[in-house]
């Protein structure tokens, strides 16, 4: 038997699904909150309407002869190509990603203690990139607002909306950082771009430690998200971490980023 459906209907299905949860989209992430699937999902999908579908309808089945029928209906209006970057969907499976130096594998609330220490941070906190995020700066004083911001990061990847990542340091096997990956679906020059955020204590804020980092998460990280470019925010005055990305082979973009209020951000590199 040969199942048939156009886009335009596969769009309509799953945004009417009961499990595309877009209006409980929370302000602060990059995506938007609008049923138009060419502008957005509730997944900010770098396919947008095979990704949703895919995440949010076919492995939320517990029937398998349902599931059988959707992935077939999937096949027919995804290449094989971006059936391969389906199945890769950090979203579904978070990798492990590891050097001589660190590893780099999903949050977990047990981090707490550590990443507080990141967060709270003053010295740190000039290097976080804090676009676009409603007047979040990620500076965490306490272990009860440190837990807070575990809980939407758990809530956020859930749902989609972005991944939280944590960096441990395998010599002292301690939590010495963060990486945040999301796909960026916009009106900009960055459209369709996946955005990767390094936030990592003061100490750790090197040239070396940072080309470490980062060299272990881009190309994975393409993968992962299913993007050609990944765009990522550098101060200037962030020295060691302009040569870190430079030597990984990060240009400086003329362009600005524009937030959902209209502001526009400079300071942005893409490889």
């Amino acid at each position: 038997m040969t199942f048939l459906i156009s886009r335009k209907d596969l769009v309509t299905l799953t945004c009417e699904s009961s499990f595309l949860d877009i209006k409980n989209a929370p302000r602060g992430c990059a995506l938007a909150r609008s049923c138009d699937m060419s502008q957005a999902t509730a997944l900010g999908a770098r396919m947008c309407f095979a990704h949703s579908l895919f995440l949010l309808f076919i492995l939320k089945l517990d029937n398998a002869r349902e599931k059988n029928y959707y992935e077939h209906i999937l096949k027919n209006v995804c290449s094989q190509n971006e059936m391969e970057l389906l199945l890769m969907n950090i979203f579904e499976k978070c990798p492990i990603l590891e050097n001589e130096k660190f590893f780099i594998r999903l949050f977990q609330m047990d981090d707490c203690d550590d990443l507080l220490n990141v967060y709270s941070d003053k010295n740190a906190l000039p290097f976080f990139n804090s676009d676009g995020c409603d007047g979040d700066n990620f500076y965490y004083a306490t272990k009860e607002r440190m837990t807070e911001a575990l809980g939407f990061w758990k809530m956020a990847y859930e749902n989609g909306w972005f991944v939280r990542l944590s960096i441990v340091d395998k010599g002292i096997s301690r939590v010495i950082g963060t990486v945040e990956l999301c796909f960026r679906v916009s009106e900009d020059a960055f459209n369709n771009m996946g955005i990767i955020r390094v936030d990592v204590r003061s100490d750790y804020e090197k040239e070396d430690v940072l080309y470490s980092i980062f060299s272990l998460c881009i190309s994975e990280s393409k993968k992962m998200l299913g993007c050609n470019d990944i765009i990522t925010k550098v101060p200037i005055y962030a020295i060691e971490r302009m040569k870190a990305i430079q030597t990984i082979g990060f240009t400086k973009s003329e362009h600005l980023l524009i937030g959902k209020t209209g502001y526009a951000y400079d300071g942005y590199w893409i490889i």
